[in-house]
């Protein structure tokens, strides 16, 4: 299979994420993705087969979205993806900041409670939500949300992810 090329952008002050200390993470993705990058001015080139010019660009993606390189790295392995969900896409603009509290919980608490029983790394951030890991465990998030946005209690939510888990390990 021959070389492709492909380009991402980066958002100001994220390039430094994306380049590690002493270039660590840059090289990182390199190795395990198997591709070259070249990072310059909020640009960021990607070189090599297409499958791992498409894997790296997730990584880069999820850097730029906030998450660290370590959480996006998790991408290397195939049987994870990364979601991104933008609240202003499905609520009105009064009211994303009220819903996105809502999905972090008080101190915290409902982020780390979605975070530790589906298993995901989970940003947020202006109105959006990003998540990293299984697909299935990402679709349980994707009702959470649902649901947040629609008013339910962080009760109910939390017992409905409770049992579409359990469901989902009886599979």
């Amino acid at each position: 299979m021959g070389k492709v090329e492909d380009t991402f952008s980066i958002s100001d002050g994220r390039e430094g994420n994306l380049i590690g200390e002493k270039g660590r993470v840059k090289r990182r993705i390199e190795e395990a993705c198997n591709v070259r990058l070249r990072i310059n001015d909020g640009v960021v080139t990607v070189r090599g087969d297409s499958l791992n010019v498409m894997r790296a660009g997730n990584i880069i993606r999820a850097i730029d979205f906030g998450f660290p390189a370590d959480d996006a790295l998790l991408l290397e392995n195939p049987n994870n993806q990364l979601q991104i969900f933008d609240m202003h896409d499905v609520l009105p603009a009064t009211q994303v900041r009220r819903v996105i509290a809502r999905v972090i919980g008080e101190r915290g608490k409902a982020k780390l409670f979605l975070e530790g029983k589906l298993g995901l790394k989970i940003v947020v951030r202006d109105g959006r939500v990003g998540a990293i890991g299984d697909p299935l465990r990402i679709e349980i998030l994707r009702e959470a949300l649902d649901r947040f946005a629609s008013g339910a209690t962080h009760t109910s939510i939390y017992k409905h992810v409770e049992r579409r888990l359990a469901l989902l390990e009886n599979l």
